[in-house]
């Protein structure tokens, strides 16, 4: 799997990332140049996050052919280099696939969501199915209720504070798939 980094008309890195059920996509402005969309392989974005976390700089350089992270300042090393091809491939199209407009929208403390999901995700058995209910309250205080049912575990229920602008909303979704992605979220 890889990565698409391309600019986009606001001067933003535009990031996307798929796997053919889930969607990711960040955005931020950076003092880059992209001229043309790059895909990156996942495993080498992995590695350069894992030592960017201990560089004090990160440089990166590309070609349509290839990427290299330059690391500078990192303990015990100094520096480092990393290297790969990009995919020559064709991204679909992102921007198709998002909702442009939204009924309900929920904030949570990422920590307690996160803490229910693990939680939840213990309950869910093999299923792996998670429920979530957003209910909206007065001035945009609200609740999320996450559920979880198995035969083996019984059953989990928590209530999480929200604030919600919208309508009530339930869901259920694949547990596996919402505590991978939540582990990064400040909220």
């Amino acid at each position: 799997t890889g990565v698409l980094w391309r600019a986009d008309p606001e001067g933003q890195i535009v990031a996307a990332a798929t796997d053919g059920y889930r969607l990711a996509v960040a955005r931020r402005a950076l003092n880059a140049t992209l001229t043309e969309p790059i895909i990156i392989p996942g495993r080498t974005l992995a590695l350069a996050d894992k030592i960017a976390a201990r560089a004090e700089t990160v440089e990166v350089r590309h070609t349509a052919e290839s990427i290299e992270f330059t690391f500078t300042g990192i303990p015990a090393w100094r520096s480092a280099r990393l290297a790969a091809q990009t995919i020559n491939a064709h991204f679909p199209n992102f921007n198709a696939i998002i909702p442009k407009n939204t009924t309900t929208a929920v904030e949570v403390a990422a920590a307690e969501l996160r803490a229910a999901l693990k939680m939840a995700g213990l309950y869910a058995g093999d299923s792996d199915r998670i429920d979530l209910c957003v209910t909206p309250g007065l001035n945009a205080e609200g609740s999320l209720r996450i559920t979880a049912v198995s035969a083996e575990s019984g059953q989990f229920e928590t209530d999480i504070n929200a604030a919600v602008e919208g309508q009530e909303l339930a869901i259920a979704f694949n547990g596996a798939v919402g505590t991978t992605h939540t582990t990064k979220a400040d909220s």
